[in-house]
């Protein structure tokens, strides 16, 4: 038993010192300040992570992203690069750090602040990335895409950083007036840069044609357009109305016309084509004179009949446009009138006329 008595004695001083050591370094971490490490790899699949660090009895532990350790304890994070990558960079806690000359894939510090650690790896065999490219024209023209001078055939797969040239070609009586990629404006560029999914507008707009407006009348009256245009370029689709004025009060339009088109009745036409008007008045100042005063024609102006009174009975009555064409000759009853049917007539003046005297009807 006295042989064991130092055995044991040194047991208990052993345990005594580790007990106290522990204690210590128990008491150690709780008056130390604690921070939180986390690391992780850019992309994922370019490598992996290993973080260790000694503790106080020089045991060395493996450490979790996002886990705790003593302030002022020395860490290491080690990268494995994945097949096909490299380690690039570190960037901790903002900061791009260069690597180690001798020891590139290793981080080595003394923590005194939470910490962020980046790995960044490289790609050595990158696939392209690829965009899918939309074309939208508007009506009035079309367009294609090129790269490198020649027409991109596959659209669904543009390769990123590709530039893109947009070839418009508009129809006749066309212009392209807007061309956009996505929210770029690329009109005067018709280029742009290929970085994402994108859609090419193109807008054609029909250009204005203009055309030339010409009046004619003879020497009993004159005309002029109502709106406020340069008759030497009217644009297209563009109504007017003529104006129509006799050279004295006995003086009639009896004929309005545009590009051989009758447009009498409502004094317009819309400007489709160079465009000549032609309007022809007469002159009733002579007509009137030598109309006898016996003659009476009623309703007028008429628009189905017309009675014709003060006529010799039995006359013969003849009625004429003011152009001089015979439209039909009746003749009176003993009672010296006549009805004329005016359904058959279009609007207009015309003549009705005796062996002693003439008067106008206008038919409406």
């Amino acid at each position: 038993m006295k042989r064991l008595l130092p055995i044991w004695l040194c047991l208990l001083a052993l345990a005594v010192t580790q007990l106290y050591g522990q204690q210590r370094s128990l008491q150690q971490a709780v008056e130390s300040d604690m921070y939180t490490v986390t690391f992780f790899a850019t992309p994922t699949e370019g490598g992996t992570l290993t973080a260790v660090y000694f503790d106080e009895n020089s045991r060395l532990v493996t450490l979790q992203s996002g886990e705790q350790i003593v302030e002022y304890t020395g860490l290491y994070i080690t990268a494995k690069p994945s097949d096909g990558y490299k380690l690039e960079k570190w960037i901790v806690n903002g900061d791009e750090l260069p690597l180690n000359a001798d020891r590139p894939l290793d981080y080595s510090c003394r923590v005194e602040e939470d910490l962020i650690v980046e790995a960044v790896f490289k790609d050595l065999n990158p696939e392209p990335k690829t965009f899918e490219l939309t074309l939208t024209p508007s009506e009035g023209g079309k367009i294609i895409a090129k790269a490198d001078g020649s027409e991109i055939t596959d659209l669904t797969h543009v390769a990123q950083g590709t530039i893109v040239t947009i070839e418009a070609t508009p129809e006749i009586g066309y212009e392209l007036t807007a061309l956009t990629a996505g929210s770029e404006d690329i009109l005067a560029t018709k280029s742009f840069e290929m970085k994402e999914d994108t859609e090419v507008k193109a807008t054609f707009t029909k250009l204005q044609k203009n055309y030339v407006v010409t009046l004619q009348s003879n020497e009993h009256g004159t005309i002029s357009i109502q709106e406020k245009v340069d008759l030497k370029a009217v644009p297209e689709g563009t109504k007017l109305t003529v104006v129509a004025k006799g050279a004295n009060d006995k003086c009639e339009l009896t004929k309005l016309t545009a590009n051989g088109k009758d447009i009498l009745k409502d004094m317009t036409f819309t400007v489709t084509e160079d465009v000549t008007v032609v309007a022809e008045f007469v002159d009733h100042t002579g007509l009137d004179a030598a109309t006898a005063a016996t003659l009476s024609v009623y309703p007028n102006p008429a628009k189905e009949y017309a009675i014709v009174a003060g006529l010799v009975p039995k006359a013969t009555v003849a009625l004429y446009t003011l152009e001089g064409q015979l439209i039909t000759r009746l003749r009176a009853d003993r009672s010296g009138s006549l009805q004329i049917d005016l359904t058959a007539l279009s609007d207009g003046t015309y003549l009705v006329v005796t062996e002693s005297a003439s008067q106008r009807l206008v038919v409406k």
